[in-house]
């Protein structure tokens, strides 16, 4: 809301919109809130908080990948060891609660399924790929 002030000022009024980026707008926004949202509190239901907080903690390497990947940034070593040691970190953590508790049971694959799903979702609207 504080941004459609300057929007509209900036461009002199509203500014025209396409078909085709009204459309892919629309899908960024029900894909980045509304299913990101959805998938979220689903995959809380049935995962712990803790394991869901540690695939959140995901979300800087998976942007960084896409980015890489997807949007052709390049990759400095700078950001190339940010991303191994997030990964390693994140990997050590998620390892060492799977060998020292029981194993998990389906739900909780779905549930990190659907956190793992959300975050896709929501690195999408992050880098702004269509």
């Amino acid at each position: 809301m504080i941004l459609l002030p300057l929007l509209l000022r900036a461009e002199h009024g509203v500014p025209s919109l396409g078909k085709k980026d009204a459309c892919l707008l629309f899908l960024q926004a029900f894909a980045g809130n509304f299913l990101f949202s959805i998938l979220l509190l689903y995959g809380l239901k049935l995962t712990s908080a803790a394991e869901s907080g540690i695939i959140l903690g995901t979300v800087p390497v998976v942007i960084g990948l896409i980015s890489f990947l997807l949007l052709r940034e390049s990759l400095t070593w700078n950001k190339g060891i940010a991303l191994f040691i997030a990964t390693v970190g994140v990997g050590a953590v998620v390892l060492s609660n799977l060998l020292l508790k029981e194993p998990m049971v389906w739900s909780h694959w779905v549930g990190i399924g659907s956190v793992l799903l959300a975050i896709v979702l929501m690195t999408q609207k992050a880098s702004g790929s269509r």
